[in-house]
């Protein structure tokens, strides 16, 4: 069963995502639930409860961990995303934590909850599908390489992401890629991100502003030139050089800000 529901962190609602699974398999079933929300700076909290509720007969050692995955796969305990690790008990009860990640998967992500005894299958306890902030998870991007990625299996999925390859991280074109990389090395086929031309708006700011801050320097200049006696002339030179000033952050700025959307013109 999910649940969103909406918190408020400061003057800012954010919207929650909850899950709770109740296994139906024994009498005495291992539970679990989930909630996430946005951190802020590419970050999300996560909310994690397991509980193990009988044990049986010899060792009772189990632990609980997060795992993340794309919105489109179903629940799989790997370890290519592990999110986080919840607790470890040698007794039946409940474990619990929160903790922050960064998710891999932009736009939609889920994650899954499970418990593992150290003797047995590990069982899906909870899950949970979210909605990941903009700007958030492994994005679109030229100066990717394979020592980026954790694994193997974390570059394929980003390649099944942006099957265009802005990193050149396929060169032979085989479909696989970063192959030396250590192993997880199986990745699902997932959806491709949608390809979105990027926002040129703070680009186009940053130019107008360096164009104000040309026309002042220029101003101050004809003003200098006609500027009449030695007070007014200090003062239109002080004024010439704080405008000066002004006009190299001005265009340090527009630089910066025009060279990230030509290396990145898409989302």
């Amino acid at each position: 069963m999910t649940s969103p529901g909406w918190v408020r962190r400061g003057s800012v609602a954010v919207l929650v995502a909850a899950a709770f699974l109740v296994s139906a398999s024994a009498a005495f079933a291992d539970s679990g639930s989930l909630s996430v929300s946005d951190e802020g700076g590419g970050q999300m909290t996560v909310k994690a409860e397991a509980t193990r509720s009988a044990c049986g007969e010899g060792l009772c050692a189990w632990y609980a961990t997060v795992v993340e995955r794309h919105a489109s796969l179903s629940c799989a305990n790997d370890l290519t995303f592990r999110a986080g690790v919840v607790g470890f008990s040698t007794d039946a009860g409940s474990v619990r934590k929160n903790f922050s990640f960064r998710p891999f998967f932009p736009r939609q992500a889920k994650l899954c909850l499970y418990v593992s005894p150290l003797v047995g299958k590990p069982e899906l306890v909870a899950n949970v599908t979210y909605k990941v902030p903009d700007g958030y998870g492994s994005l679109r991007g030229t100066q990717n390489d394979c020592a980026k990625f954790s694994s193997q299996a974390a570059a394929q999925y980003y390649l099944y992401l942006y099957p265009e390859d802005p990193s050149g991280l396929d060169p032979d074109r085989n479909g696989t890629v970063c192959e030396e990389n250590l192993c997880p090395c199986d990745a699902e086929p997932i959806p491709a991100e949608p390809l979105v031309k990027a926002d040129p708006a703070p680009c186009n700011k940053a130019r107008a502003k360096q164009r104000q801050a040309q026309a002042a320097v220029r101003d101050a200049r004809r003003q200098l030139r006609k500027a009449d006696g030695t007070k007014a002339k200090q003062r239109w030179n002080r004024s010439l050089r704080k405008r000066q000033t002004s006009l190299r952050k001005a265009k340090s700025r527009q630089r910066k800000i025009c060279a990230a959307l030509a290396a990145q013109p898409y989302r």
